[in-house]
């Protein structure tokens, strides 16, 4: 699930322009229960493997798809021009006054209302990104580089996560 986590973040909303910084490397860890797609469903159809996918693990994806429709309006520029307090501003209109953290704060408390781009959304409305993940699974597992892009997506997830908390704010 963290890799797909981690295209499905690439694909929905690309990189805002924050790296990894230096020294940002954490030894990977395997929780239990932690599911890894595998080649044993290249047989499926791509709409049966996700519609099992998402019946078996759909509910985990609730905070993580509202953390991908807050991400994605803020990128957009929805969320330009929102005080920290959650007002909008007259003055600076058009500028990012909150950071993703911020505006997932705001999310949270109800102070912000954010459009539905992933949340709630089906499996067959999600079907165009899933087949790119298959893909990408498939070409990395032929090229016998699928652990190591699960231990990548593992640390980039985590700096992504560690954006949105607001413990990072930049590359510098």
């Amino acid at each position: 699930m963290l890799l797909v986590a981690s295209i499905l973040v690439g694909i929905a909303a690309p990189a805002d322009g924050f790296q990894r910084p230096n020294g940002f490397h954490r030894p990977p860890r395997h929780a239990a229960g932690t599911t890894r797609l595998r080649a044993k469903t290249r047989a499926l159809d791509p709409l049966d493997e996700l519609e099992e996918y998402w019946q078996a693990h759909g509910a985990k994806w609730k905070r993580t798809l509202e953390i991908l429709d807050v991400r994605a309006a803020w990128q957009a520029g929805e969320c330009d021009g929102v005080l920290p307090s959650g007002k909008r501003s007259r003055a600076a209109a058009q500028e990012k006054l909150v950071d993703v953290a911020r505006a997932l704060e705001l999310y949270d408390a109800d102070e912000l209302q954010i459009r539905r781009r992933f949340r709630n959304a089906t499996p067959s409305e999600l079907l165009p990104r899933w087949t790119k993940v298959i893909e990408e699974r498939d070409r990395l597992q032929d090229e016998g580089a699928w652990d190591a892009a699960v231990v990548q997506s593992e640390q980039q997830r985590e700096f992504q996560q560690s954006i949105v908390k607001g413990e990072v704010e930049s590359a510098d």
